[in-house]
């Protein structure tokens, strides 16, 4: 939904925020009810979601600029 109505050049930030803002919540959920434990759970593939996600954010918006924008490595 993120990258389908917000704009091209802004998605990354948000696309971030929100995630990192999901995985902190699993992660204080977590915590909550299993404090000290060890339990594999959600927050290990959430956290391999978020950079996926937020890489292709940043993917996206790249696409969007000219050639002369982009940096070169």
């Amino acid at each position: 939904m993120i990258m389908v109505f917000l704009p091209r050049n802004q998605q990354h930030k948000f696309m971030m925020v929100f995630n990192m803002g999901y995985l902190s919540s699993q992660h204080i959920h977590s915590m909550i009810n299993d404090f000290g434990g060890f339990n594999m759970d959600i927050t290990t593939y959430t956290m391999i979601l978020v950079v996926k996600n937020w890489g292709l954010g940043w993917a996206y918006r790249d696409g969007a600029l000219k050639d002369t924008e982009l940096t070169e490595n």
